[in-house]
C-alpha cells in the first residue's frame, strides 16, 4: 500500500537555491530514496517517480542611467536562469513606478518595444520586448531556445522614454523582481539580487540607548543619488 511521509514547515525545511529540474544534471539525479534492511545495511538507492519542478534565477541585476527620480532613464539588466527557456516562453522584470509612452502598436495595455536601440542582447539570447502599462512589467517573450545558465544581458535605450519613479526606491530592496512561466520550472517574483536604488541608495537607524521605554538619541543616516534642494 502506498505510504506519505510529510515534513512539516515547522521543521525549517528550505527548497533548494538552484532550483530542481527533470534534467538528469539536477536535481532528479540526487533526490530519491533508499533503506535499511534489520542488519544495517544500505539497499539500494531509487529516484522518485515525479517531482515538482522548481525553477531558479541567478546573477540577477538591474541598473538605471540617472538613477534618480522621475527622469528619462536608460535601463540595464542581467539574468541567468538555471535550465533551457523555450521559445515563446517568458521572463518578466517588474519595476514599479516605471513608466513610457505607449507606442502606437500597443494593445491590451502592453507596449512593444521592438525597435533599433531598444532592447540589445549582448549574447545570443533573443526576446521580443513588451512593457505592460499598467502593472510596470518588462515582458521578454523567447524567440529561440536559451541555454541553461546562459547570461542574459539588456540594454533599454533612453530612446524608450522610460521615466524612474517619482518616489525613492531603495537598492536592493526587493521592490524590483523577476520572474518566468518556464516549464523547467517556474519562477514566481524572485528579488532581482543586484537592484539599483532609485533616488536613495543608503538608509540606516542607529539607537544610542536600545532599550524599550527609554530616552535615547535617534541617529538617521542616509545617502541620496541626486542634489537635496535648499
Amino acid at each position: 500500500a502506498a505510504k506519505a511521509v510529510s515534513v512539516p514547515l515547522s521543521y525549517g525545511v528550505t527548497s533548494p537555491r538552484d532550483g530542481l529540474s527533470n534534467r538528469n544534471e539536477y536535481g532528479y539525479k540526487n533526490i530519491g530514496f533508499s533503506s535499511l534492511n534489520s542488519n544495517y545495511n544500505m539497499l539500494q538507492t531509487l529516484k522518485f517517480d515525479t517531482m515538482v519542478k522548481m525553477g531558479s534565477f541567478s546573477r540577477t541585476s538591474i541598473s538605471f542611467e540617472p538613477n534618480t527620480m522621475d527622469k528619462n532613464v536608460e535601463i540595464k539588466g542581467s539574468f541567468a536562469y538555471f535550465d533551457t527557456i523555450k521559445t515563446g516562453e517568458k521572463v518578466t522584470i517588474k519595476l514599479p513606478g516605471f513608466n513610457t509612452t505607449c507606442l502606437p502598436n500597443s494593445n491590451a495595455g502592453f507596449c512593444s518595444l521592438l525597435g533599433v536601440g531598444y532592447l540589445d542582447t549582448e549574447t545570443d539570447a533573443l526576446f521580443d520586448l513588451t512593457f505592460g502599462k499598467y502593472t510596470s512589467e518588462f515582458v521578454l517573450t523567447a524567440t529561440s531556445d536559451i541555454s541553461p545558465n546562459t547570461q542574459v544581458l539588456f540594454t533599454i535605450d533612453k530612446k524608450a522614454n522610460f521615466t524612474s519613479p517619482k518616489t525613492a526606491v531603495h537598492a536592493n530592496s526587493g521592490t524590483f523582481v523577476i520572474s518566468t512561466n518556464a516549464a523547467a520550472g517556474a519562477v514566481s517574483e524572485a528579488p532581482i539580487t543586484h537592484a539599483e536604488g532609485i533616488g536613495l541608495s543608503l538608509s540606516k537607524v542607529r539607537f544610542t540607548n536600545p532599550r524599550a521605554g527609554q530616552n535615547t538619541d535617534v541617529i538617521i543616516n542616509f545617502a541620496t543619488t541626486d542634489k537635496i534642494g535648499i
